[in-house]
């Protein structure tokens, strides 16, 4: 059985996996997209007492309820860059459908008061987390 000295493979397979990966640097970079939010359409809540009381009405406020509000987190997306770097994903986040509807607040038969409640959240999307690493330079090997 003929033996081969392990040196000199450990140091072939280490410079044989690193160059090719140079060839392979994607030349791009993270770029931070920040949070934002929107909201849908919104209704009407009644909001207080409705009375007429001898010809003098005493109306409660509408307040306006979204149906619903769309979160997107501060994530990240690739973009081109000259730089020897690429964008590598470490984690993911998700954007977020909330769903809100009025909710009446009463005592006894009298309506009081009514607030806009979160009814539930849906993730929607998955988004990544990047960060900008950068490409093994072939010259540093050599």
């Amino acid at each position: 059985m003929r033996s081969v000295p392990f040196l000199p493979l450990v140091l072939a397979s280490l410079f044989g996996s690193a160059i090719p990966a140079q060839a392979d640097c994607e030349h791009t970079k993270a770029v931070e997209v920040p949070a934002r939010s929107s909201l849908g359409p919104s209704r009407e809540c009644d909001e207080g007492l409705d009375l007429v009381l001898s010809g003098l009405q005493i109306a409660g406020r509408a307040r306006n309820c979204p149906l619903f509000a769309i979160y997107t987190p501060t994530h990240y997306e690739a973009a081109s860059t000259t730089d020897n770097t690429y964008a590598l994903a470490y984690g993911s986040t998700a954007e977020v459908l909330i769903r809100l509807d009025c909710t009446p607040h009463r005592f006894l038969l009298f309506k009081l008061d009514s607030t806009c409640d979160v009814v539930s959240m849906t993730n929607t999307a998955e988004l990544k987390l990047l960060v900008t690493k950068g490409c093994v330079e072939a010259d540093i090997l050599h």
